[in-house]
């Protein structure tokens, strides 16, 4: 279960290549105004994959572009090097999710299934997350994730444990010397473009996935120059909000979803006649007594106790909502919750949900919300929703901290307008996606002249990495010409999900 919606609301989603990590370090700078940013190859971070075809290196950059003399920021990246023996010139960056989340976990993923084909893929650390330095990480949130996860308390309390310790954090990187309104989609746009130029890359594309999206589509606006074609996976657009408003509506969409698909199938139909009043009755159930648990938790290193009401079930199911291989098992788990078989379903969520929130760079994702999205949030209505709604109140944890109070400027008049670009794009959704609905992405699409969108049934968050092929296929058909029709054919043979009965 995750309490936090910080890490509800948006996603994240290490290359080292044996030659590069016995080599000495080699430097390519390229001079732009006012500063030179600077690329060199480096040995590979540790926890990512030691591979021929893998090199990393890392861009350093001013913190403040306005100061280029003063504080720099050090940006590890990792470049997957394609199996095919005639590569194409122009890579492909991937953009994390989050905001907060790494990106070098994932090359692992590009180097066992080569998604991009002929194509190199860079993967860039952004800054404040992973083994970026600075990185935004706050200890203090995950030790008050505990604390709010052991017991449980009144909204207010839990959201005045996580707020204190989000600010705890704030003051910890402040006085360390951190400008944290240097922490923020524009700022992380710039180095994007800023990396191209310094790596000597004359054409790219852009991959974004879930909060990736958002850089895509800022980069795409502000610095379109050199970029061949995008693709965006699970799209956050800068003119949709995530308050607490939002993160209600997209719970609700995801519960009637699920239970308006099982009521299509026959099968799950006859096997969960009443889907809709067994998920209440297990949130009724845990409310009056919650169950009580242990869970591992790899970032205080540490097993932690946990306490799981009706709507921490109701966080962990959106959580899972997330997961395409999930979906069609989520009606049988709703039931054997119901049950005896608590235990084992919580004792897995609560695994998934502890190791989400402690993925995230909580000062960054901080930082970055209140200078992208504050615009769309409005103090008190996660207190007021959460008295109205209380079996969402976990869910609606952190998700109006107060930007005032964290003290970073929001962003300028026009960021938050719909991109309008002539860049050849490909926009993909997944129906049951809980956190960036299909319907934000096609909205995005419709600003972007040279789009083509997809939706994918049956599928959650993130559909490239997901299972199925036909995402995959249409990913790679449209790398390969993103100027010719796209073959979306695969999708009428995907299907409702196959539920668990």
């Amino acid at each position: 279960m995750t309490r936090r919606v910080g890490v509800v609301v948006v996603l994240l989603v290490c290359a080292c290549s044996s030659g590069s990590s016995t080599s000495e370090p080699t430097t390519t700078t390229t001079t732009v105004p006012n500063y030179t940013p600077v690329f060199a190859t480096a040995r590979c971070p540790a926890g990512v994959p030691v591979d021929a075809r893998v090199e990393c290196g890392t861009l350093t950059v001013p913190e403040d572009r306005s100061k280029p003399s003063g504080r720099q920021v050090v940006l590890p990246v990792a470049t997957v090097r394609t199996a095919d023996p005639n590569p194409a010139p122009d890579p492909v960056l991937y953009l994390s999710g989050g905001p907060g989340g790494a990106a070098l976990v994932t090359a692992q993923r590009f180097l066992n299934k080569g998604q991009t084909g002929n194509r190199d893929v860079i993967l860039l650390e952004q800054r404040g997350t992973g083994q970026a330095e600075p990185h935004l990480d706050c200890p203090e949130v995950s030790e008050a994730f505990e604390t709010i996860l052991s017991a449980a308390a009144p909204f207010e309390e839990e959201s005045k444990i996580g707020n204190d310790a989000l600010f705890v954090c704030r003051d910890r990187l402040r006085a360390s010397g951190v400008d944290l309104s240097q922490y923020n989609t524009t700022a992380v746009a710039n180095d994007i473009a800023d990396l191209r130029i310094a790596m000597g890359i004359k054409e790219w594309n852009l991959f974004g996935v879930s909060y990736g999206t958002m850089d895509a589509l800022v980069t795409m606006r502000a610095h379109p120059e050199g970029i061949r074609s995008a693709v965006l996976d699970s799209v956050i657009p800068p003119d949709i909000g995530s308050g607490a408003p939002e993160v209600v509506a997209r719970f609700e969409r995801s519960v009637k979803l699920l239970v308006d698909g099982c009521a299509k199938d026959a099968r799950c139909s006859a096997r969960y006649p009443d889907l809709g009043g067994d998920l209440a009755a297990v949130v009724q159930k845990l409310n009056a007594t919650p169950y009580q648990g242990t869970v591992d938790n790899p970032a205080l290193k540490r097993t932690s106790p946990i306490t799981i009401t009706g709507a921490d079930l109701n966080a962990g199911l959106f959580l899972a909502m997330y997961e395409t291989d999930l979906i069609p098992q989520l009606p049988n788990l709703i039931q054997l919750v119901k049950g005896d078989g608590e235990g084992v379903v919580i004792d897995q969520l609560a695994v998934q949900g502890v190791g989400f929130i402690n993925s995230i760079a909580a000062a960054d994702a901080a930082a970055v919300n209140c200078y992208d999205k504050v615009k769309f949030i409005n103090e008190g209505d996660d207190e007021r929703l959460a008295a109205e709604k209380r079996d969402t109140g976990t869910l609606l944890l952190f998700s109006t901290v107060s930007c005032k109070d964290f003290g970073v400027a929001p962003a300028p008049d026009g960021f938050t307008d719909p991109v309008r670009s002539d860049i050849p794009t490909l926009v993909l959704a997944g129906e049951y996606d809980p956190v960036t609905p299909w319907e934000d992405a096609k909205h995005a699409s419709e600003t972007l002249s040279r789009s083509t969108y997809v939706q994918f049934p049956a599928m959650g968050h993130s559909v490239v990495f997901a299972s199925p092929e036909c995402p995959e296929i249409i990913f790679g058909a449209f790398l390969a010409d993103p100027t010719a029709p796209v073959d979306t054919s695969c999708v009428a043979a995907m299907g409702a999900p196959d539920w668990a009965v």
